[in-house]
């Protein structure tokens, strides 16, 4: 596994113009200043820190982990909150894809945190189920910021917060998440399900379903599903399904940026009490193909 990195400097001349002779005899006066910009290709050979083999816990095993090392979680239950360490490339991943590790943090917190304190992390967790997490702040079982996250094979569940993004919270972020479930959350502000603020998007071959907001019979908020704020990228065979409450729009997704549809379905998503709001989905400009809607009221 590698790490690229792009490193831009100036290098400053002599005070005296500098030339160049060109073919044709003229000189050709040089600026005071060069831009060098040389592709750094950091190779990283990490160790794999097993748990509870090696470290007793998961955060144990976060806190001794260097750059690109890998934590692999045996198959259990973890009654843990974990905070990502401030590396530039680690890798979160459960030993059996069949079998998740289970993330199950004491009650009032959440199963993940991360706020970089400069350029972010380079985040792979694969094989993990986060469930049974509510904290008060935004992100009911995640909270990411500023990172590349990719996420593959997990689960996230039966989790919620009291403001947005009831299973996931990432702001700023590139996030791909693939052949994973995000399912039975609930957020009292918007995006029950997730809520992704000003991110690049790659969600594919991933189950939204049975989210919800609000917090009573007549207090709901967007996007049970999801909702997407400023965000661009797309969307891709995906199912989104068996999102309901009153008064909202988009109740599937809701979306105010540029995130393209391709190939999803979308099943009993519904809006009740009025005509004018949406039910399976609320966007801006973007392209929506080869998708299918089912039973929406």
């Amino acid at each position: 596994m590698f790490l690229w990195r792009k490193l831009s400097f100036f290098i400053q001349l002599s005070p005296d113009n500098m030339y160049l002779q060109s073919k044709q005899g003229a000189k050709v006066e040089l600026s005071l200043f060069i831009v060098f910009t040389l592709i750094e290709i950091t190779f990283c050979h990490g160790a794999v820190i097993r748990v509870p083999g090696d470290q007793p816990t998961i955060q144990a095993g976060l806190n001794s982990a260097v750059q690109g090392d890998t934590i692999l979680v045996a198959a259990g239950v973890y009654e843990e909150y974990l905070t990502w360490p401030q590396l530039e490339l680690l890798t979160l991943q459960g030993e059996n894809p069949v079998d998740r590790a289970i993330v199950n943090p004491p009650s009032e917190h959440r199963c993940l945190t991360y706020t970089p304190d400069a350029t972010g992390s380079e985040m792979f967790i694969k094989n993990i189920r986060f469930s049974d997490s509510h904290p008060y702040d935004s992100g009911g079982a995640l909270s990411i910021a500023r990172s590349n996250v990719h996420i593959d094979n997990c689960l996230i569940s039966e989790s919620g917060c009291t403001r947005g993004g009831g299973g996931v919270y990432f702001k700023q972020c590139i996030v791909e998440i693939a052949n994973s479930t995000i399912s039975d959350c609930h957020s009292v502000e918007e995006g029950g399900g997730g809520f992704f603020d000003s991110c690049v998007l790659n969600l594919s071959d991933t189950i939204i379903e049975r989210n919800d907001t609000g917090g009573g019979s007549y207090f709901t908020s967007n996007g049970l599903g999801l909702y997407l704020s400023n965000c661009s990228g797309k969307i891709e065979h995906c199912i989104i399904r068996d999102h309901s409450d009153w008064y909202f729009e988009g109740a599937g997704i809701y979306s105010t940026g540029g995130v393209d549809i391709i190939g999803c379905v979308f099943q009993r998503n519904e809006q009740w009490g009025s005509d004018y709001f949406s039910g399976a989905l609320h966007t801006g400009t973007c392209l929506i193909k080869d998708s299918t809607q089912v039973s929406h009221p």
